[in-house]
């Protein structure tokens, strides 16, 4: 991890043994991103990267340690030793947002010429959101479909897989080219805007990944090119061959709730639209206790229990690098406020039973439950075994889909804006607007519910900018979340 205690640069794996560990080293980073096209050897390192020997090998021993490589089985050991990933990379920062540019309006333009959210839409907009701020969760994606059909389709051949691909895209309006040969591409056109739809198909490519040597003769490497042309309407998605064999590959994400530990904690927060990885325990808690005020020094110091020298040193490195700023509204005392917008951070794991993973495949295998539906169920489901949130990351997400809807669409009023939120939670959850004014919203969590608080802290987002487009500044809303039979969930009041 970074001496400083944060990172621009990051990778997040799950190992096997060794539980999340975090990599911020650039050659270390430089030498996986190798590893998801080929098995490496020493030379082949040396020769891609300009490095002294000794350096490479420092990498690939920590690496080693660190639990995410090994070495490759069953190859002979004749003049080099051959390394392959064995964790699961669950997200990093090397995104690229260009092609998600109209994904957030897609959505919308579904939920509102239909009236209602739907999974799919959740996925949508859940998973871009995450890639606006900065947070690349292909992999991870890749690993939850390969979770969920893993032994699912046992056999299939690639007429059979093809056939399967062009059918469930015709489902939803969208044709789609196949082409296996040299890897495999995948052409998909609609009269519609279908920007967001790579990241809804991804999980599914992840199950084609991990099997494509069973279906193609030769694997698939565990990366994507994506590209969105003609303002959405046309997406090409692209994997490149893997150089190696049948063996190279890791096995399918196994779930076991005493090895995927957190080593180390750490918050994730975007930072002039890039996302940085924290580790220091100073900096993580200065940026938490001023998530909704500003604070001085001093009133830190009393807060966090430390020396105010350590204290200061933390605000001035989040100063420089423009994760918290001055108030200004602040007279006689210097106060800083959060700049930074909150994406993940970490808690103990919770005890989760491991049954309830393997009845959300078991019910996604059986048709109980559909794809879009199943992959946040997983992803939530996983996460709450690590021990990370992202409930702070979904308010922002909602303030984003706000403007999305206030800029293309006619919304005439508060009321009408109100009853878009409500269309913003999606089955078997459902919202419903108590008053107007004061803004009252109550969401009726489902005993069946998929999604914990999200749809709660979405709506939280949503109408925290709504509200302020249509009042103004220090407008009050109220947001209450209650079962269905009516017993309180939660419930918070907040001013524009």
């Amino acid at each position: 991890m970074s001496d400083v205690g944060y990172s621009p640069d990051y990778e997040v794996y799950l190992t096997p043994v060794n539980g999340v560990q975090i990599v911020t080293n650039d050659l270390s980073i430089a030498i996986l991103k190798e590893m998801r096209y080929r098995v490496i050897s020493l030379s082949d390192i040396l020769s891609a990267i300009d490095v002294p020997k000794s350096t490479v090998k420092d990498s690939i021993s920590k690496l080693m340690r660190m639990g995410i490589i090994d070495t490759l089985p069953g190859v002979p050991n004749v003049r080099n030793t051959y390394y392959r990933t064995i964790g699961r990379l669950l997200f990093c920062n090397d995104t690229d947002v260009d092609w998600q540019i109209y994904a957030r309006t897609a959505s919308s333009i579904r939920i509102m010429e239909s009236g209602h959210c739907t999974s799919r839409e959740d996925l949508s907009l859940y998973a871009a959101s995450l890639t606006e701020v900065g947070v690349n969760i292909i992999q991870g994606l890749f690993n939850i479909g390969s979770a969920l059909t893993f032994g699912m389709y046992r056999g299939i051949d690639v007429e059979s897989l093809t056939r399967l691909i062009v059918e469930q895209a015709a489902g939803v309006g969208i044709e789609c080219k196949v082409d296996f040969r040299n890897g495999l591409r995948l052409d998909l056109t609609s009269d519609r805007d279908i920007s967001d739809t790579s990241l809804l198909i991804t999980p599914m490519l992840g199950f084609v990944i991990d099997n494509s040597y069973i279906i193609m003769g030769y694997n698939l490497a565990r990366d994507i090119s994506l590209m969105v042309c003609e303002s959405g309407h046309k997406v090409n998605i692209r994997i490149d061959p893997f150089e190696g064999t049948s063996d190279d590959l890791d096995t399918p994400m196994v779930f076991d709730n005493e090895s995927y530990r957190l080593q180390q904690k750490f918050s994730i927060y975007s930072v002039r639209g890039e996302s940085v990885i924290f580790t220091n325990e100073t900096m993580i808690r200065i940026m938490e206790e001023i998530v909704e005020r500003s604070l001085s020094v001093n009133e830190l110091e009393s807060r966090l229990h430390v020396p105010k020298a350590t204290v200061y040193a933390g605000v001035s490195r989040l100063l420089e690098i423009g994760a918290i700023v001055l108030d200004n509204s602040s007279q006689r005392v210097k106060r800083y406020i959060l700049q930074a917008e909150p994406v993940v951070y970490c808690t103990e794991p919770a005890s989760v039973d491991r049954r309830r993973i393997q009845q959300v495949i078991r019910r996604f295998q059986d048709s109980e439950l559909d794809y879009y539906s199943a992959v946040i169920s997983l992803a939530k489901e996983v996460i709450d075994l690590v021990g990370l949130h992202f409930d702070r990351m979904f308010e922002g997400s909602g303030a984003r889909t706000a403007r999305t809807v206030l800029e293309h669409h006619s919304i005439p009023d508060l009321q009408t804006f109100l009853e878009a939120s409500c269309c913003m939670v999606s089955s078997p959850d459902r919202a419903e607007i108590v008053s107007q004014y004061p803004v009252h919203v109550r969401i009726i969590q489902s005993d069946r519910t998929l999604w914990g608080t999200w749809p709660t802290d979405f709506v939280r987002g949503f109408l925290r900018e709504g509200i302020g487009y249509f009042i103004g500044d220090d407008a009050h809303a109220i947001i209450e979340t209650v079962r269905e039979d009516g017993s309180p969930v939660d419930s918070s009041d907040f001013r524009t």
